[in-house]
């Protein structure tokens, strides 16, 4: 892992709050979604069974923290939708 990424990405501030505080599984997820991935690509490579789940727990907080994108915003649920982060 990048040395520099885990700090930058806990501590990275957004306009309208505090930092943001990242657990080691999100940083994973940001790591990883340098490149654009879809749900099912990010949840093998978390070794994540139960895609509802994961999607609460780390999809939904990160897009909300905007540290994360979808391809297709307008499209949440197109097959070919890709996550991504900024």
């Amino acid at each position: 892992m990048h040395d520099g990424f885990e700090n930058e990405v806990k501590d990275r501030p957004r306009s309208d709050q505090e930092p943001t505080k990242l657990n080691d599984q999100e940083i994973k997820i940001l790591e990883f979604c340098k490149e654009p991935h879809s749900k099912k690509e990010i949840m093998e490579y978390m070794e994540y069974k139960h895609a509802r789940n994961f999607t609460m727990l780390y999809l939904k907080p990160l897009l909300e923290k905007r540290l994360l994108q979808m391809t297709i915003p307008e499209k949440p649920n197109h097959k070919n939708q890709k996550y991504v982060s900024i």
